[in-house]
């Protein structure tokens, strides 16, 4: 039987134990998170972390996580203590390098701006975008990440972290992306899938053309009464939105699973991968899915990745 194993490392201080752990990572959030329980056991100058002032750990303490099995392991998680619960156990709150858009707010003023203008002047860390004209944009006293949720409420442009990266305006990016193979009799241990014939899928899509003097054009598409999805696009004129709305609603209307698996916690998957499910039993099931969310657990109930299913990518 293989190993649950992990390598933790908090400020200076590292261990090889933990009694609980649980990371969310999905490309709709702007912070993944992880909720780190310790055992009473760490102990330090002959006496528990979990009591007195001595804490070992504070607020904004870089943390590194790699999990695997014995000897096989692979980094899940880099960030920073966002919060302390000193209990018993101890729990530390985690965030991943968004926790440094929030440390100090930003005033500024743009009569028009791109969006990569805009991260040159504000991001405090390295970051990869899409190509989008903004406009005329003004922030008074707020944080960064506080500008990237105006940026998703007014433009659509999605904002994650991996790995101390800000990529903006991208839900999946093939170059840092893998694929892997999941089978139905091997290697998923738990599932709620549903699995659904095109008919019965109700879809309506919303397309927001969206112009440099921050004008805009919106259309729909689909199924009237339909669960919205909304896409936005910017400096298309209405016969070009319309077509390419009409376009996307067939990727989004598609025969095939909706929800999420639970498989072992190797090898590490991560929102935006691509995972082809092989079934024995229903064959004509089979195909490949995006990743929209991941949320891994290790602990006393073992070492396991429970995987939310983005779109159909095969048919």
């Amino acid at each position: 039987m293989k190993r649950p194993t992990c390598k933790i490392t908090i400020g200076k201080f590292e261990l090889d134990f933990l009694t609980d752990l649980e990371i969310i990572s999905a490309w709709r959030n702007l912070t993944d998170t992880a909720i780190l329980t310790l055992p009473n056991k760490i102990r330090k100058g002959g006496k528990s972390i979990v009591s007195g002032s001595d804490n070992l750990f504070k607020r904004g303490d870089e943390v590194e996580i790699v999990l695997g099995y014995y000897p096989e392991t692979a980094r899940v998680f880099t960030g920073f203590v966002a919060g302390i619960i000193p209990d018993s156990p101890l729990v530390l709150k985690i965030e991943d390098h968004a926790y440094l858009f929030k440390q100090k707010t930003i005033t500024a003023s743009y009569k028009e701006t791109t969006l990569k203008n805009l991260l040159i002047d504000l991001c405090p860390i390295e970051f990869v975008s899409v190509d989008a004209n903004l406009g005329g944009f003004r922030i008074s006293n707020v944080n960064f990440a506080q500008v990237l949720a105006e940026l998703k409420k007014t433009y659509g442009l999605v904002s994650w972290v991996r790995a101390g990266v800000l990529y903006c305006g991208l839900a999946y990016v093939p170059a840092i992306s893998s694929k892997h193979k999941l089978h139905f009799q091997r290697n998923i241990i738990e599932s709620s899938l549903e699995y659904l014939l095109e008919e019965d899928v109700k879809i309506k899509v919303k397309g927001v053309s969206i112009f440099k003097d921050n004008s805009r054009v919106e259309l729909e598409a689909g199924d009237p009464d339909g669960a919205q999805r909304t896409l936005f696009y910017y400096g298309l004129s209405e016969s070009e939105l319309k077509k390419i709305i009409e376009t996307e609603l067939p990727k989004l209307k598609y025969e095939g699973y909706r929800g999420g698996l639970t498989t072992f916690g190797s090898p590490t998957i991560k929102h935006g991968d691509t995972i082809e499910l092989t079934d024995l039993k229903f064959t004509e099931r089979e195909g490949e899915y995006l990743v929209d969310e991941v949320v891994t657990t290790q602990g006393l109930n073992g070492f396991r990745q429970s995987i939310t299913l983005g779109a159909k990518l095969s048919k």
